[in-house]
């Protein structure tokens, strides 16, 4: 009679899962063994303290078959775990011009969706996705000339000197280039008063 230990498959469609096969007393103590994998090729091992380990193995259902020379042949099912599925990961952005994305380094100007590969911290590929909509900068100057004071309706901001002021809203900036003139003093008193 054999049991099994296994240990999981990392990554989606790795081979890197094992199982140990450890053999009951009732097993002959030799310890020059053969097995198989699913019916694959035969393979050699020994046991140690009763046991063997078999690697490469994938995610699923394994049927193993220790053959030992004078004796019936010992069938052990494993089920070695991990992911069933490639590992994912959509990123949303909205952005304004043009985007650049850490995955590819690639700098987008149009919207749409766009896939690169990433590798986790356990060594995985991620296959990544990009949903991207990019809104065009636009923008538009207006020159004005004001005596004191101009409030500009893009902001409703009054302001009092000449200057290049700037509002941006979402992707669109209002530029206003503007121009105060002082208004001159009034004289006091009558201008034609005789003396």
């Amino acid at each position: 009679i054999g049991t099994a230990t296994t240990t999981a498959v990392t990554c989606f469609e790795g081979t890197d899962g094992t199982a140990t096969i450890t053999m009951s007393d009732e097993t002959p103590s030799e310890p020059a063994i053969s097995y198989t994998v699913n019916g694959g090729t035969s393979q050699n091992a020994t046991l140690v303290a009763g046991e063997f380990t078999i690697t490469g193995l994938t995610v699923g259902t394994h049927s193993v078959v220790v053959s030992n020379v004078g004796c019936p042949d010992v069938t052990v099912s494993i089920t070695v775990a991990g992911p069933t599925s490639a590992l994912t990961n959509t990123t949303t952005e909205a952005v304004c011009g043009s985007y650049t994305w850490s995955v590819t380094g690639l700098s987008y100007t149009d919207s749409g969706t766009y896939t690169g590969t990433t590798t986790n911290g356990d060594g995985c590929t991620v296959n990544e996705t990009l949903e991207l909509t990019v809104t065009p900068n636009t923008s538009n100057t207006t020159i004005v000339s004001a005596c004191d004071t101009y409030t500009w309706s893009e902001n409703s901001m009054t302001y009092t000197e000449s200057g290049i002021y700037t509002t941006i809203v979402d992707c669109h900036t209002e530029t206003l280039d503007l121009t105060i003139n002082e208004t001159p003093d009034m004289p006091t008193g009558d201008a034609n008063q005789n003396v």
